[in-house]
């Protein structure tokens, strides 16, 4: 939006298109801080589930159910992807 809102700027030779533009320019800029804040907040609940997820691992020991045994993970040898 804010790329249009530039070219109808650019564009506008008498007072009133320019001032539409200006408008348009102005309503992108507040779409674009709205984006902005919804955008912080999806960060902010991935980074908790994450930080949730990482506390309840870090006390499983290892071996328990739902964690690969040591060395058995993607990539080792013996592992769960084949070889190349």
């Amino acid at each position: 939006m804010t790329n249009a809102a530039g070219r109808l700027l650019f564009n506008a030779d008498e007072l009133e298109p320019l001032a539409a533009a200006a408008r348009f320019d102005v309503v992108s800029i507040a779409l674009m801080l709205i984006a902005a804040v919804l955008a912080i907040g999806v960060i902010r609940k991935i980074s908790e589930a994450q930080e949730e997820h990482r506390s309840a691992a870090a006390g499983m020991p290892f071996g328990s159910p739902g964690m690969p045994p040591v060395g058995m993970g993607p990539g080792a040898p013996g592992g769960h992807h084949p070889g190349y």
